[in-house]
């Protein structure tokens, strides 16, 4: 689905960019993309404009939400975050 926006990303190849051209073909608002997910939009905003990156534990509910609605390319985001990276909520076992 293509949308026709002044500020739609012209390439995916960053995180942030593809942040924001998945939440664009969904049509959905800042505000309610981030609710939807459970975290803060200013958080979203900061992530969309690469001011700082994602753990992987808010990824993957922005994730979640974004291929509940249907997007294809809601799962490419994750390959965005380090392997190693691990959220500060993660226990070694």
């Amino acid at each position: 689905m293509s949308v026709t926006c002044p500020d739609y990303p012209t390439s995916t190849k960053t995180l942030p960019d593809l942040l924001r051209k998945i939440r664009l073909d969904l049509r959905l608002e800042i505000k309610q993309a981030a609710g939807e997910a459970g975290i803060n939009e200013w958080t979203l905003i900061n992530w969309e404009k690469g001011r700082c990156e994602p753990s992987r534990r808010l990824l993957e509910r922005l994730v979640s939400v974004y291929t509940e609605r249907g997007h294809l390319e809601a799962e490419d985001l994750l390959r965005f975050l380090p392997r190693n990276r691990r959220s500060t909520t993660d226990t070694p076992k």
